[in-house]
């Protein structure tokens, strides 16, 4: 299913949402101590937490996909991730769907 901005998710479509990010820092992400989770928002994840499949070095761009479900009620809906290293979050995440 396409997810780019401003395509619309019919109701219950299951979908990957994704995110394109770069690790724009100094110190490499570990894959082994690396993960991505939600934080708060809109609930449409399947599963609230993601390992890295990879280490990230610093300049290198990594996809993170995350398995979705939209909504049963039509709306716009937007869910806040982070990056987690250990105990430390960084790097924001938003996705926002319109769900038809």
């Amino acid at each position: 299913l396409k997810t780019e901005p401003g395509f619309a998710i019919p109701v219950s479509q299951a979908f990957i949402g994704k995110w394109l990010i770069a690790n724009i820092g100094t110190s490499e992400w570990d894959g082994n101590n690396a993960d991505y989770h939600y934080l708060e928002g809109d609930k449409f994840h399947l599963q609230s937490t993601y390992d890295f499949s990879v280490s990230v070095a610093p300049g290198v761009t990594v996809e993170l996909p995350v398995d979705m479900q939209a909504p049963s009620t039509p709306g716009t809906y937007t869910s806040h991730w982070r990056i987690r290293i250990g105990k430390n979050d960084f790097c924001p995440l938003e996705i926002t769907i319109t769900v038809v």
